[in-house]
């Protein structure tokens, strides 16, 4: 007996439509949600990355300043040599060179390296004259630069800097202004470091939905970057105190 093929029955065009526009649907929720959980891990990790280059850049530059003036022996004139309110120049006498690398009997030698430079940490010799011992800190092209005067020269502490300011104040805490900073280096005892630094790429704001209209400023309400882009910031201050001045 023949089959009827007439009488079977398959999938109409409107039931295939239906099912087409409801995996559509599926399609692009599916496809929404993944790149919503993209984006929000590359932003995350753009947020990580910027904040641990920030409170790196930080912690080192602060931790040097700290010791601005160091001068044991009181011979070697160490202290502020220059100062603005984009640039800090200082030295310090911690260091000589030992009778013999070998010998840590004599004179107490510890070697640090960086940037390829090794520093030698011994007796103070009463003079500014190696590596480290003279230092500036400043912004050039968006990169923070230490430049090390008697060792290697200048090197790049960080990325992606938007500013860098510094502000500083005596011993009862007045702040200095700028216009007085060349004639009142001795006065410096606090020097307040801002750092604005920046994600490493934008996007843009339809993909990331973020954008940047903010004005920056430090603790004493200075004007330090007007942004209009979109970037990601993060924002830092510290005081220092320079205890050896």
């Amino acid at each position: 007996m023949k089959p009827d093929i007439f009488n079977q029955k398959g999938i109409t065009l409107i039931e295939l439509m239906v099912a087409m526009a409801i995996a559509g649907i599926v399609a692009a929720a599916m496809f929404a949600f993944q790149q919503s959980q993209t984006r929000s891990y590359v932003t995350q990790e753009q947020i990580t990355v910027m904040q641990q280059n920030a409170r790196a850049a930080m912690h080192f530059m602060t931790s040097e300043l700290r010791m601005a003036g160091f001068d044991s022996g009181g011979a070697a004139g160490a202290g502020l040599e220059d100062a603005s309110a984009d640039m800090v120049h200082f030295t310090m006498d911690f260091s000589s060179e030992p009778d013999d690398s070998g010998d840590f009997t004599t004179v107490p030698v510890e070697e640090v390296s960086l940037d390829d430079t090794v520093y030698t940490f011994g007796i103070p010799n009463d003079a500014i004259d190696q590596p480290g011992e003279e230092i500036v800190y400043r912004l050039t092209d968006g990169n923070l630069i230490r430049d090390d005067v008697l060792g290697a020269g200048e090197s790049i502490i960080a990325r992606n800097f938007d500013a860098l300011n510094f502000v500083y104040y005596d011993g009862n805490g007045n702040r200095i202004p700028e216009a007085n900073l060349s004639n009142r280096l001795d006065d410096i005892r606090t020097v307040l470091v801002t750092i604005l630094v920046r994600s490493g790429e934008g996007a843009p704001g339809f993909v990331f939905r973020h954008s940047d209209n903010q004005t920056y400023t430090n603790r004493e309400d200075d004007t330090l970057y007007s942004a209009d882009d979109n970037f990601r910031r993060i924002l830092l201050s510290t005081e220092v105190r320079l205890r050896n001045m």
